[in-house]
């Protein structure tokens, strides 16, 4: 379940503070789909960042399965609106970096980056792990992030 309760959330901008989101209330039952619309600058990310624990309210709360939001969750996960890829490294290597940051062991992190690059379809014989996200679609970075 996600809830949140009197969320909002200002930030500092150049001319002063802005407020991307003001008294907001949401609870999402286990096993519901919701999806956010509204037009770009409306607070959806905001709000996705607030429930992957990504940011924190300025106002009211958060909370997933029960537990307030204090920091980054391992069991919310959603993709950025722009590539949040690293152009240098390898599609693989991309595809392993949560699992770098998680601090895995190397053998087990790298067996769990390689069970996660198969589940996204791209070790189906459409690109190599070791080559760069230009070079694995023949594109920008962005062709790399989701599976083709």
């Amino acid at each position: 379940m996600i809830q949140l309760d009197g969320v909002g959330q200002v930030f500092d901008g150049r001319e002063g503070q802005v407020t991307a989101l003001e008294k907001i209330d949401l609870h999402v039952r286990d096993g519901e789909f919701v999806t956010l619309i509204g037009r770009s600058g409306c607070g959806k990310s905001t709000l996705l960042r607030l429930i992957a624990g990504l940011i924190s309210p300025t106002s009211g709360s958060v909370q997933v399965a029960g537990e307030p939001v204090t920091g980054p969750r391992r069991d919310v996960s959603f993709m950025f609106q722009r590539p949040a890829l690293l152009p240098w490294r390898s599609v693989l290597s991309n595809v392993m970096l949560p699992v770098e940051i998680d601090g895995g062991a190397g053998d087990r992190r790298e067996s769990r980056g390689r069970a996660a690059y198969r589940r996204s379809g791209r070790a189906a014989g459409r690109c190599r792990s070791d080559r760069s996200l230009r070079r694995a679609r023949g594109g920008p970075p962005r062709a790399g992030s989701l599976p083709g």
